[in-house]
C-alpha cells in the first residue's frame, strides 16, 4: 500500500511545496488540539476550584483561540488534500483510459468490459479517498501520540506505563483490523466485478433478453449478484467504521 501511495504522489512532484504546507498545517492543528486539552487541568484546578475568575477568563479565551487555530489549520489542510485527491483521480483516470486505447483484442478478451468500467469508476474513487485521508491524517495521530508521550514524561512520568500498554494494545488491534479490512475489500471487489459483469451483459444484450422473454431470469440473476455483494460490502464498511474512532 505504501509503495502504491508513493507512486500516486510522484505525480505531484512539482506541487511538493503545497504538500509540505498541508502537513505543516496538520501538525499545527494536532499541536493546538493537544495544547487545548492540556489547559483543562488549569481551568479546573486554578480556575473553577480556586474560584479565580481571571484564570477562568484567560484560560477560556486561550482554549477558544486554540480551538479556532486547530479548526482553521485542519480546514486548510483539508482544502489542499481535496486538491491532491481530485487531481489524483483525474490523472489516474486519464492515464488509465489512454492506456486502454492501446489494448489489443487479446487484452479485451482477457479483461471483461465490466471489470474495466469498475477500474475507471469505483477503483478511481478508492484512490481519491486514499489520497485524501493519507494527506490529512497520516501524520495527525502519530504526532499527537508523540506529544502525549512527551507531556506524560514531563508531568506524570509514573503514568507512562499506562500509555505504553494502551498504545501496544491499540497497535495490535489496528493491525488485526486493517488486515481484515483488506480481506473484506478484496472480496467486495470480486463481487462488484461479478455484479458489473452481469449488468453489462444484460444491457448490451437487452434486445436478445426481450426477444426470448428472459426478463425475470435476468432480474433474478442480478439480484443474486447484488445480494452476494451486500455481505462483503457491509463487512468492509463495518470494519472501516471502527477504524477512525479507534
Amino acid at each position: 500500500m505504501i509503495k502504491s501511495m508513493r507512486r500516486v504522489f510522484m505525480i505531484y512532484r512539482r506541487y511538493r511545496a503545497r504538500l509540505i504546507l498541508s502537513q505543516v498545517l496538520v501538525l499545527i492543528s494536532a499541536a493546538a488540539t493537544m495544547w487545548f486539552a492540556s489547559l483543562t487541568s488549569r481551568l479546573i484546578n486554578e480556575g473553577i476550584e480556586a474560584g479565580n475568575v481571571t484564570v477562568l477568563l484567560d484560560t477560556g479565551l486561550s482554549m477558544f483561540l486554540l480551538a479556532l487555530i486547530s479548526g482553521l489549520t485542519l480546514a486548510g489542510a483539508a482544502y489542499i488534500s481535496v486538491f491532491f485527491s481530485q487531481g489524483a483521480g483525474y490523472m489516474v483516470r486519464a492515464l488509465f483510459y489512454r492506456r486502454l486505447q492501446t489494448f489489443s483484442f487479446a487484452n479485451f478478451d482477457r479483461f471483461p468490459i465490466s471489470d474495466l468500467m469498475v477500474r475507471l469508476n469505483a477503483d478511481v474513487i478508492n484512490v481519491q479517498n486514499a489520497v485524501l485521508y493519507t494527506t490529512m491524517l497520516a501524520l495527525y495521530a502519530p504526532f499527537m501520540l508523540l506529544i502525549t508521550f512527551v507531556l506524560t514524561l514531563l508531568r506524570t512520568p509514573s503514568l507512562v506505563w499506562i500509555l505504553i500498554v494502551m498504545t501496544i494494545v491499540l497497535v495490535i488491534f489496528l493491525a488485526l483490523l486493517v488486515s481484515q479490512i483488506f480481506k473484506a475489500y478484496d472480496e467486495r471487489q470480486k463481487r462488484l466485478d461479478d455484479l458489473n459483469n452481469t449488468l453489462q451483459e444484460n444491457l448490451a444484450g437487452v434486445r436478445v433478453v426481450k426477444a426470448f422473454v428472459r426478463e425475470d431470469y435476468e432480474v433474478e440473476r442480478f439480484e443474486k449478484r447484488a445480494d452476494a455483494l451486500q455481505k462483503p460490502a457491509y463487512t468492509a464498511a463495518f470494519r472501516v467504521a471502527f477504524l477512525t474512532p479507534s
